[in-house]
């Protein structure tokens, strides 16, 4: 077998093989760990050259799948990997017997968002892919297809650290001196911890609350003008 028709039936092109574990963007998330990046664990690899769906409208055409593999460090030093992909087109070699050339798709820089509800904050990894297509007609390739992004999110407990009264107001919460827990919700007025029947305890304030929401007294109307006589 000659070294063309191997490098055409084991074709892998490595991108970026000097920075296979570089830090693209790091963002601060206060009360989940100090920072969360992500990193190449390989280099950016595409697979053999195989035949597009008749769905696609050209029956004789091909394309290649493209992968990244990336490593994802989450503010509290857990990690995940997530592989991320999408379709090049190929096209005929300029020399007989070359192997196929291939349109790249692009890969668009990963980026950090995060949401917050209640203490519990949610941070999501986002990458942008964008097809490599080919055009014969005009013998140039661009990244124009339908783009596609993808997504791997972290949920965390904002006070899941907080184990004292100051750390707790530092990450935004009420210190819970019943539980000695750190709690979203300030504990209402007039705070007591000895329940009546029409009440319950909270166990996120360390207060005793009202079954039906109102513990007032019942209003009494004397209708008929007798001064409430009991009967």
């Amino acid at each position: 077998m000659t070294l063309t028709k191997l490098a055409s039936r084991h074709l892998i092109v490595l991108l970026l093989a000097s920075a296979l574990l570089f830090v693209l963007r790091v963002s601060t998330f206060a009360g989940c760990g100090s920072a969360a990046s992500s990193a190449l664990r390989q280099a950016t690899d595409s697979g053999f050259c195989v035949a597009k769906p008749l769905s696609s409208g050209c029956a004789n055409c091909t394309w290649a799948y493209w992968t990244r593999y990336w490593k994802i460090t989450w503010g509290d030093g857990s990690t995940t990997n997530k592989d991320v992909g999408t379709w090049g087109d190929c096209y005929p070699a300029i020399i007989i017997n070359n192997p196929p050339n291939q349109c790249p798709p692009d890969f668009g820089d990963p980026y950090f968002t995060e949401s917050t509800s209640n203490h519990f904050q949610t941070t999501t990894w986002n990458e942008l892919t964008v097809p490599g297509t080919y055009n014969s007609n005009s013998g140039t390739c661009s990244q124009s297809g339908a783009a596609q992004l993808w997504t791997v999110s972290e949920t965390c407990d904002v006070f899941a650290g907080a184990s004292t009264p100051a750390a707790c107001s530092a990450a935004g919460g009420y210190w819970n001196y019943t539980y000695n827990v750190c709690v979203a919700s300030p504990p209402p007025a007039n705070c007591h911890s000895h329940c009546t029947s029409n009440e319950f305890f909270n166990p996120d304030t360390g207060c005793c609350e009202c079954s039906d929401g109102s513990c007032s007294s019942p209003i009494v109307i004397d209708v008929l003008g007798n001064g409430l006589t009991a009967r």
